[in-house]
């Protein structure tokens, strides 16, 4: 059996780096998330990973279910908007502009899904949470 000086030794040929440089890259990032902006504010919930009846089970749905736990869940097909073709325009460098526009098809790709997760929700619960506290008072179409 090795004792513990053979595995030190043994370690580092091991990984692809040293245990240093690894802990100097975990301290670098959590002093990154330090610093960084705080998460925007949502309504939405943690979503949970659902396999509705007759679809596949590779097909991926995300259910964000009720703040109050009622039942009630948004069920949001992961694919769908992965579906949609869209169109680039490619001149003098077309790298750059093809990476620009997929980037710029999946930030509007999200800004779609979390408006209708969103307005989902505050249907939900303009319709069937109105007298419950945290939507006392708010009515259709409050926000």
């Amino acid at each position: 059996m090795p004792d513990l000086q053979e595995l030190d030794a043994a370690l580092p040929a091991l990984l692809r780096r040293g245990p240093a440089e690894v802990l100097a890259e975990i301290e670098g990032a959590q002093r990154a998330a330090a610093a960084a902006y705080p998460p925007e504010p949502s309504i939405i919930p943690p979503p949970e990973h659902v396999y509705p009846w007759g679809h596949r089970w590779w097909w991926r749905f995300l259910a964000f279910p009720c703040v109050l736990r009622c039942g009630w869940a948004h069920i949001e097909d992961l694919v769908r908007d992965d579906l949609e073709p869209f169109v680039m325009r490619i001149g003098e460098s077309p790298r750059e502009e093809i990476s620009q526009g997929i980037s710029e098809h999946a930030v509007l790709r999200n800004v779609r899904r979390r408006s209708r997760i969103e307005a989902a929700i505050r249907r939900h619960a303009a319709w069937a949470h109105v007298e419950q506290e945290p939507y006392r008072g708010r009515g259709e179409g409050a926000h």
